[in-house]
């Protein structure tokens, strides 16, 4: 669909703007009871175990959701104006607080990519919270210390888990730059305070401290993500 104008205008004309940011919002998803099919499947019957397979369920609904709202939304401006008009900045804006490092990853891409239309699609961004939200995601996304873990299996869960919040920080990190180089600070005056207030401040000097902490193998899997924290420090230092 994504840059398929005759695909993109198909899905818009059948309505499927509403149905998908329903899926991104995770609307009746979140706090779900576990459904009959997962505590069938899970061994004992164990409520809890199942409850964790629904919720696992329904992010991976908002992760698809996502995908299909940015492939429908790319180079469509049609598309465009129905997610402006259906409070699809609001709804990106709540999924930046899903507990989950691919959902958040996905919703900065797409952020970043409208915020790059136009202005009027800038101003929407950073008026709906994306600077501060990009920000919090960064200094919540840090590397976390697995040394202690034995088992290989629990190991290498750990170290993927460590991958995707490099992934969410690069992320971050990219939309933040990109918005402080080509926003209009006269049209938009409130990045000003965003850019340099201290959501981004704090987050930027958390990172920094991971940054200066990692080994050097650790540092060289970060490189862009590390070019990305000092072009940020020097734009925000002029």
């Amino acid at each position: 669909m994504q840059n398929h104008a005759k695909a993109q205008a198909d899905a818009l004309a059948c309505g499927a703007m509403a149905p998908l940011l329903a899926m991104a919002a995770g609307k009746d998803g979140g706090d779900a009871p576990c459904s009959d099919a997962d505590l069938a499947e899970t061994v004992g019957g164990d409520e809890e175990t199942a409850r964790a397979r629904t919720r696992a369920s329904f992010q991976l609904t908002r992760a698809k959701a996502l995908y299909a709202l940015s492939c429908l939304l790319r180079g469509c401006v049609a598309a465009q104006k129905a997610f402006a008009l259906g409070d699809g900045f609001a709804i990106l804006r709540a999924c930046l607080l899903v507990d989950s490092a691919k959902i958040r990853t996905k919703v900065l891409h797409l952020a970043r990519h409208l915020c790059q239309l136009d202005m009027i699609f800038m101003r929407a961004g950073v008026e709906s919270g994306y600077v501060l939200a990009a920000a919090a995601a960064l200094s919540g996304s840090l590397p976390r210390d697995f040394g202690a873990v034995a088992d290989v299996a629990l190991r290498e869960d750990a170290e993927r888990a460590n991958v995707e919040l490099a992934q969410v920080r690069e992320a971050a990190l990219r939309f933040i730059v990109d918005c402080a180089k080509k926003v209009d600070f006269e049209e938009v005056p409130k990045a000003v305070d965003h850019l340099r207030g201290t959501h981004v401040e704090n987050a930027l000097r958390s990172v920094r401290a991971a940054h200066e902490g990692m080994s050097a193998e650790d540092a060289s899997a970060c490189a862009d993500e590390i070019a990305l924290r000092v072009e940020l420090e020097r734009m925000l230092e002029g």
